[in-house]
């Protein structure tokens, strides 16, 4: 729910800021748990309470002709924070320990930088970081990061365009690198997951068949066949890689539509 949202215009610039309220009620299994769940033991806690946050995000923009830089951080402070942790209890069926539904305050913080420079009509360079950090405040149960928090990533896309090649129309080119840093901050029962870089590229262009148009393009993902798995994945416990090495033909025929009346 936002409470709060002021926005400052200026030429060629803007700054945007937001402030919210959130809230999140227990779900039943986090209230009345006691079983085998996902392989695994968890108990239910019916004493847990509403987890309520509060948000604060900014937004800056500012624009030249052939320059675009965009700055969003953020804050969010979460009260009574509800996760799962692994006790010291034997589990009474199955094998393995018994996890507890816990909560706790916590923090996450972070946000995105991004640039785009046209130095050239046909040429356009855009680079992105993100960043996101959290962690338990009063680690009461000692753990200090919650799970499931993305690595941190660095982009970069070289694109070459042209309205116009000789009969192509549209035509254009693009490389991207994908860095996704190392992630140390796990959580309980999350291991660390390396840094690794992903290669991208697409190719495409429109033809004109009388009145139709024809696109047709080539997608590329992960050139290099690099052997990664997702921090986020939810098959990472098991080893379960990304998909490798992707190339994608397509083809597009669009049908346009005259919704005028004669």
């Amino acid at each position: 729910h936002r409470i709060g949202r002021i926005r400052l215009v200026a030429h060629g610039q803007f700054l945007k800021a937001n402030l919210a309220l959130g809230f999140r009620s227990p779900t039943m299994p986090e209230l009345t748990q006691n079983g085998i769940h996902a392989s695994r033991y968890e108990r239910g806690n019916p004493d847990l309470v509403a987890q309520r946050n509060v948000q604060a995000d900014l937004n800056y923009h500012w624009h030249k002709s052939w320059l675009t830089v965009d700055v969003a951080p953020f804050y969010n402070i979460v009260n009574e924070y509800i996760y799962l942790v692994a006790t010291n209890e034997n589990a009474p069926i199955g094998q393995g320990k018994v996890f507890q539904h816990v909560q706790n305050d916590a923090s996450l913080y972070g946000g995105e930088a991004a640039l785009d420079i046209h130095p050239a009509q046909w040429l356009g360079i855009h680079s992105t970081y993100s960043v996101v950090r959290a962690e338990i405040e009063n680690q009461a149960e000692g753990i200090k990061y919650p799970t499931f928090i993305p690595q941190d990533r660095l982009t970069g896309e070289i694109k070459l365009e042209s309205k116009k090649l000789g009969f192509l129309n549209r035509p254009y080119i693009a490389f991207e690198v994908m860095h996704f840093f190392e992630q140390n901050r796990t959580g309980q029962n999350e291991t660390v997951s390396p840094r690794y870089t992903l290669l991208h590229a697409r190719i495409g262009t429109s033809l004109s068949l009388g009145k139709q148009s024809l696109d047709l393009f080539i997608n590329g993902n992960n050139l290099t066949g690099e052997a990664y798995v997702d921090h986020l994945s939810v098959t990472k416990p098991l080893g379960l890689q990304m998909m490798g090495r992707n190339v994608v033909f397509g083809l597009r025929l669009p049908f346009p539509f005259d919704m005028t009346s004669k």
